[in-house]
């Protein structure tokens, strides 16, 4: 089995936002990776689309997120944890919702 958690800082250093772009609950300077996808679906006559805002951080700093409560800021927009995907190697995908 590969031991993908090596791979983590390379990727953090590389692609992370800049400081004081992604805070959590009031602290700044959180170490995150900033994912906005829009998707096109396509099913049947009717077509829609859908936007999916996720920030990537390491398992330790997800683990201190409540899903629905805790505030994430990032880009200036602010958010809601709406779910956590760990990756199992120390790396979590957090998924946003925006609030108005």
């Amino acid at each position: 089995m590969i031991d993908l958690s090596v791979v983590n800082d390379p990727i953090l250093s590389t692609f992370r936002e800049p400081d004081g772009v992604v805070s959590i609950d009031g602290i700044g300077d959180v170490d995150a990776i900033y994912d906005s996808r829009h998707y096109a679906i396509e099913e049947g006559i009717a077509a829609g689309s859908s936007l999916v805002t996720s920030i990537g951080v390491r398992t330790e700093i997800a683990e201190q997120v409540t899903i629905g409560s805790t505030q994430i800021t990032a880009r200036g927009i602010v958010y809601v944890a709406k779910e956590k995907r760990p990756d199992g190697e120390g790396w979590t995908i957090i998924e946003l919702e925006r609030r108005a």
